[in-house]
């Protein structure tokens, strides 16, 4: 091979390395992380738009999230665990959108635009203080901190994470059911009370008149099962006890769930509308859970649903 052909093709490569390790560092320079807090320092945690405000708070005693205003109540962990990692892990652009404050509206980066988080640490001392614009973009953002007037592109369009709304953060479980921890399944209704009851690892339903073993093939004994193990709703009454007390003059049904632990859980149930039923659990009269009918219809099933089998075809 010739000498100038070796030195072409060395030069050629050293060009290739060079634009390649140039392309690297400009990405990567390009952006550097929003927030300068972590995880673990935030104790809590204040959002606001035009419309709502939240502020949740971590228990020092369990670590578990609740919510301290509009009302008090336990935080969804997954809504919790999703947040953090959304949001802490945003980047912003090194270019700058603007430092002008006459165009803080445009990118809606105001107080009367946009989303405002603020965290807090252990001491009620503020860690960070940002403004977020709402984007029309799928991937993209504005954000300022609320101090400063640099307004920076942000590589997350993290609206819908940071929305202040209740029903986004509130714990929806109505109980929390597992199976394996059940001892006793007791259910009152007009003519059809039944115990559902484990004994030496065999389910046993039982009532006035007879018993019989069931098991995840017997059709009514599933779907009760189930729908204990995922009891959850995404409408509550809060706070509203009295106009609602006479709701429960009546039942139409009441369980008591026994646990091995010697944990209960006692459920009243009872119609809100020709659509809806409405859940008391426990003495909580602080909070009621509406429900469907297809939730009712599964506690409610007649002995001879509970020896309907699974029929199964090859």
């Amino acid at each position: 091979m010739k000498k100038k052909t070796i030195i072409l093709i060395c030069s050629l490569i050293l060009l290739l390395v060079l634009i390649y390790n140039f392309r690297n560092t400009s990405f990567t320079d390009k952006r550097s992380k929003l927030f300068s807090t972590s995880k673990e320092e935030i104790f809590m945690i204040s959002l606001s738009n035009t419309e709502d405000s939240l502020f949740i708070k971590k228990n020092a005693n369990t670590n578990e999230w609740e919510s301290l205003f509009p009302i008090s109540r336990e935080i969804n962990k997954q809504s919790i665990d999703f947040f953090f990692s959304s949001v802490l892990s945003v980047e912003k652009f090194k270019r700058v959108l603007t430092t002008d404050p006459r165009k803080f509206f445009y990118f809606r980066v105001t107080q009367e635009t946009g989303s405002r988080i603020i965290f807090f640490n252990s001491k009620g001392e503020v860690l960070d203080d940002f403004y977020f614009g709402i984007s029309d973009l799928l991937n993209y953002g504005s954000a300022r901190k609320a101090s400063e007037l640099v307004v920076y592109e942000i590589d997350e369009n993290i609206f819908n994470t940071i929305t202040p709304s209740f029903s986004f953060w509130r714990n929806n479980s109505i109980i929390n059911f597992e199976l394996s921890n059940v001892d006793s399944i007791i259910v009152n209704q007009k003519e059809n009370d039944y115990i559902i009851k484990n004994f030496q690892n065999q389910w046993i339903y039982q009532n006035k008149t007879e018993s019989f073993p069931v098991n995840s093939l017997h059709r009514a004994f599933a779907l009760l099962v189930n729908q204990l193990a995922q009891m959850k709703t995404y409408s509550f009454v809060d706070d509203l006890w009295p106009e609602y007390e006479n709701y429960f003059r009546n039942p139409l049904l009441e369980m008591s769930i026994y646990y091995k632990d010697s944990a209960i859980d006692n459920l009243i149930i009872t119609k809100f509308d020709d659509s809806r039923i409405l859940i008391k659990v426990n003495d909580n009269k602080d909070t009621l859970f509406i429900g469907t009918w297809s939730m009712y219809n599964r506690f409610s099933a007649k002995p001879k649903d509970f020896k309907e089998v699974y029929q199964y075809s090859l």
